[in-house]
């Protein structure tokens, strides 16, 4: 199993043993962040999930960066 496998089904339990639905958008979102080989933005990632799933709007990749950074799946970088 790859590492980025094994980050992403740790992202899902993680959000199931909370509580959470594995709702599509988290689901897109997740493997965005988790198959791309660098940081990313806040665009880039929006952009992405918007090539894997036209159907998923700007407000629920942003609330599903929000609840990953709560429950500690990512965590936000700043750039300069």
């Amino acid at each position: 199993m790859h590492d980025h496998s094994l980050a992403l089904d740790t992202a899902y339990h993680c959000l199931q043993d909370q509580g959470y639905k594995l709702t599509n958008a988290r689901k897109a979102v997740l493997h965005v962040l988790f198959n791309e080989q660098q940081h990313l933005n806040s665009s880039e990632i929006l952009d992405l999930v918007k090539v894997q799933d036209q159907k998923v709007g700007r407000a629920s990749i942003f609330r599903a960066l929000e609840l990953f950074t709560e429950l500690g799946i990512i965590r936000p970088t700043n750039y300069d």
